[in-house]
């Protein structure tokens, strides 16, 4: 805004000086050249004093232009400067960092921020000195935690309210989560607790964490939350960094809550949520390790998070990425629609979200998704109320507004080519209310081999009952894995590929993908079929002579937990042992 007005510049002051000089020449040709001057006297007189009430006795004494310009923070840096803490200080600040505070406060390096207050830090001593400025006042759910502090109120601002509060705690406070745990990422910080609440659709949920440092990072770090149903749809996600990562110090606990945000249509019902860390540099998200050292995932999933019903439509209703605005009945109108990747192949899932207003109770309806081929002879994919029939058109309570999102499969033996994705509205007795095209998809076949290849070393292994290693072939550096698919496999699994130490620690190198460098998800496989999944070893230089152990299986990303595997072979509870790699 301030370069904006500086483009105004040359019509505020070159304008009115170039009237004036005008002026100034027609008055002195007339016969009383002493009328101007006195004019223009008057004039400075006296619109120099309204601009001097207007300014210094109405503008300057507003309640928004002292907080606007960070009147509080000064009020906040002046009571650093006369007070020398010997603990550590927390500031609630709007921004991280804050130029206000840094240019008026003479020890800010030594200050901790606290953005927007949204998290409270206990040092390990529980002793410290809480600061909140009126612009980033304590929440209401965290004076609890400073009930048995010292409480110290700052000068007060033109609205009669304190500048700042300051609080001094000189011992631990009470916490008391409603459920514990202990995820540790990135061997620095703990997960030790949470609290969940709940919140209708349109709203937010309230997530309490409680997080315990054990060392401050390199890089920064930023806590995230993703909401998930149990068809694991993302609904919604927030990250925070309520506590910068480089103001970390060992053995601090984080109590932060986080406002998880619930679009507007999000079907009333239990969910989960992911809690997890990522570097904001490279956008991975840390490892949860376990406390054997092994990997446990990269996200806490915390159940049973209950949305509920909205109490009132989203004024206005939201705008469905494809509009349609059909109504297969005169109280049920279908908004739009929303669809995922419309190439797709066989066992891949199709998503697609039906967005619906309810305005008077609807009978029961049934929704069918089908493909329709050129043929105009249809496939069948999903009959289903909405949210995958946990909330059918009869329970809902008018007006209502609902996305319906679900998941469905394309099937494993249909053929290639492009289908018309078809919605197919169905009342009790079967017969049809409506139908509506949702656009194309595209099907691709995939090749797929029933015969193993020749193998240099043949293995028994079998894991979680469900993939069989067939054996594996090691020429040099190169890895090439033979699975075998005894059933349709339950999960997409990965497969990790350790080079381990010479001391049999992990790992000299290591790699952790789905099979085929990610491109053949396991859900894919059919069963007996065969797939050959291959790995460049890629050692360090200078690495010692000798034999490198090769471990190999599979597990689940999501949660670190390795599938069982039965061999006769030499290997673990959850993985094989491959000959080992040597090294001259």
């Amino acid at each position: 805004s301030n370069l904006r007005a500086i483009g105004l510049l040359p019509f505020v002051m070159f304008l009115p000086a170039y009237g004036v000089v005008r002026v100034w020449e027609f008055v002195r040709t007339q016969e009383r050249p002493w009328v101007l001057p006195a004019v223009v006297l008057v004039l400075l007189c006296g619109y120099g004093a309204l601009t001097y009430h207007r300014y210094v006795n109405q503008w300057a004494a507003r309640v928004d232009v002292f907080y606007e310009n960070d009147s509080d923070l000064a009020a906040v840096a002046d009571y650093l400067n006369q007070n020398r803490f010997e603990t550590p200080v927390y500031v609630g600040a709007l921004h991280y960092p804050h130029p206000t505070l840094a240019f008026l406060a003479d020890y800010y390096d030594e200050l901790k921020l606290l953005v927007e207050s949204r998290a409270l830090v206990i040092p390990a001593d529980g002793r410290a000195t809480y600061i909140f400025p009126h612009s980033s006042p304590a929440p209401v759910w965290m004076r609890p935690l400073l009930a048995q502090a010292r409480r110290e109120e700052g000068p007060l601002g033109p609205d009669g309210e304190p500048t700042f509060v300051a609080y001094h705690m000189t011992g631990l406070p009470t916490l008391q989560p409603s459920s514990r745990t202990q995820a540790t990422l990135g061997n620095a910080l703990t997960l030790v607790g949470y609290d969940v609440g709940s919140g209708a659709s349109g709203t937010s949920l309230p997530l309490t964490l409680y997080w315990q440092i054990q060392a401050q990072p390199a890089a920064v770090w930023v806590p995230f939350v993703h909401m998930e149903d149990r068809w694991r749809y993302r609904w919604g996600q927030v990250e925070q960094a309520a506590y910068p990562s480089a103001q970390w110090a060992e053995g601090e606990i984080v109590v932060q809550q986080i406002s998880v945000p619930l679009r507007d249509g999000m079907p009333p019902g239990v969910y989960r949520l992911r809690v997890g860390v990522f570097d904001a540099e490279t956008e991975e998200q840390l490892a949860i390790i376990d406390g054997n050292g092994r990997y446990a995932g990269s996200g806490l999933t915390i159940e049973n998070a209950f949305v509920l019903e909205a109490e009132t439509l989203p004024d206005p209703l939201p705008r469905p990425p494809q509009p349609i605005e059909q109504a297969p009945r005169p109280m049920l109108n279908l908004l739009g629609y929303e669809v995922g990747r419309r190439t797709l192949t066989n066992g891949e899932p199709l998503w697609v979200s039906l967005w619906w207003e309810a305005t008077n109770k609807v009978p029961p309806t049934l929704n069918r998704l089908q493909l329709i081929r050129p043929n105009n002879v249809g496939v069948i994919l999903l009959d289903s109320q909405p949210a995958h029939g946990t909330y059918p058109f009869a329970q809902w309570r008018p007006p209502a507004f609902v996305i319906d999102h679900q998941t469905v499969e394309i099937p494993l033996t249909l053929e290639d080519g492009t289908y018309q994705l078809q919605l197919r509205s169905l009342d009790a007795k079967g017969q049809t209310l409506g139908a509506y095209s949702l656009g194309e998809v595209v099907v691709q076949t995939t090749e797929r081999s029933f015969v193993s290849p020749d193998l240099a070393v043949q293995s028994d292994a079998i894991l979680g009952g469900q993939i069989a290693l067939l054996g594996y072939t090691l020429d040099d550096l190169t890895l090439e894995l033979v699975w075998q698919a005894l059933e349709r496999p339950a999960a997409d699994y990965t497969v990790f590929v350790h080079v381990l130490n010479q001391d049999g620690s992990c790992c000299v190198w290591q790699q952790d993908l789905m099979p085929q460098q990610g491109n053949y998800p396991t859900r894919l496989w059919l069963p007996e079929e065969v797939v050959v999944d291959r790995y460049m070893i890629d050692l360090p230089e200078g690495i010692a002579s000798g034999d490198y152990q090769i471990e190999v299986g599979l597990f689940i990303a999501e949660s670190g937990l390795r599938l069982a595997v039965e061999t006769s072979g030499a290997g673990g509870a959850d993985f094989v042992y491959l000959r080992p790699l040597v090294v001259k």
